[in-house]
């Protein structure tokens, strides 16, 4: 009625199924990662889709770029001759937060057809954020003729002047402060 097996053969078996077992948890975490990488997918496209929606209005250009970090970024730049607005906004495609704002935000003001001066930079994570703001506030500048870049250095910036220091003079500014912590940045732009 029943075969007797070898003990060979049978050790073969247990082996083969051993195998099967391997194969199959194997193509179970292969699913799972495909499953991750389609749900990471699906992220962050909603997020490039959210970002390109939250600056349609009053956005003169959209770019998808890499910030010298190589952080995958969205840049918003929108300028108005009117009311001489410079808005630059930049907004990080990979992040948790579908909903999150802009990573960072620089506010500038066309003094006159000679000068933009800084109005304010918000955010940045040390990521490339605000050399990549700056990089294209220098080629609106140049585009348009202005011959200089200017912002305040004020009190409340005290506590990272090395910081501050060593961003702007990377990027040809001129950093200057006094002793009651108060100063200016300045950059020539060639023509």
């Amino acid at each position: 009625m029943f075969k007797l097996l070898k003990k060979s053969t049978y050790l073969s078996l247990i082996a083969k199924n051993n195998q099967l077992k391997e194969q199959l948890l194997e193509s179970k975490n292969e699913k799972e990662k495909l499953s991750f990488k389609l749900y990471s997918s699906v992220k962050r496209n909603e997020r490039i889709e959210y970002i390109i929606n939250d600056c349609l209005v009053g956005s003169n250009e959209l770019k998808q770029c890499f910030t010298s970090k190589e952080v995958p970024v969205i840049l918003s730049f929108s300028h108005s001759k009117t009311i001489r607005r410079i808005n630059i906004a930049i907004y990080d495609i990979d992040t948790s937060n579908l909903f999150k704002q802009h990573s960072l935000i620089l506010y500038a003001q066309m003094v006159d057809k000679e000068m933009i001066f800084i109005e304010d930079i918000l955010g940045g994570e040390s990521k490339g954020h605000g050399k990549l703001a700056m990089q294209r506030l220098f080629e609106f500048a140049k585009k348009n003729h202005f011959k200089i870049v200017r912002g305040i250095i004020s009190q409340g910036d005290k506590n990272h002047h090395d910081r501050l220091k060593f961003f702007y003079e990377s990027l040809g500014f001129d950093f200057v402060v006094d002793d009651t912590n108060n100063g200016f940045i300045q950059k020539i732009i060639s023509e």
